[in-house]
């Protein structure tokens, strides 16, 4: 019995870890934070991958819109394109940019406050 509950948990513990887990891949409902977070985390990349001299052409791929979704035509988003393509020309450590990116996320996308609501 105790083995089966063994095999069951690996088994959880192992669907669980085989999610995606890349910073362009995050899921269709998604907070606020977490949206900020992923930009964020793009940002930093693109500090790093300047820093090593990767073209930016390479970066490109993630700010796609799906073909599905494409809004009214663009083919890239421009948020996305915006936040690499400033990396690449970001002085600082990629720490400092990534907090930028976040800041500047959060301010723009405003976390509604449901202390204050009446119900």
């Amino acid at each position: 019995m105790k083995s089966r509950i063994a095999i069951l948990g690996l088994a959880a513990l192992l669907l669980y870890v085989a999610t995606p887990s890349r910073a362009d891949e995050v899921p269709m409902v998604q907070t606020i934070e977490e949206h900020c977070f992923a930009e964020a985390m793009i940002g930093f990349d693109s500090v790093i991958n300047a820093r090593l001299n990767v073209p930016v052409e390479h970066a490109m791929e993630i700010t796609l819109f799906h073909p599905a979704s494409s809004v009214m035509g663009n083919k890239y988003s421009k948020e996305l394109l915006s936040i690499i393509l400033n990396a690449y020309l970001w002085d600082g450590t990629p720490h400092h940019y990534a907090t930028h990116v976040f800041y500047i996320c959060a301010v723009t996308h405003p976390i509604p406050d449901h202390r204050f609501t009446v119900h």
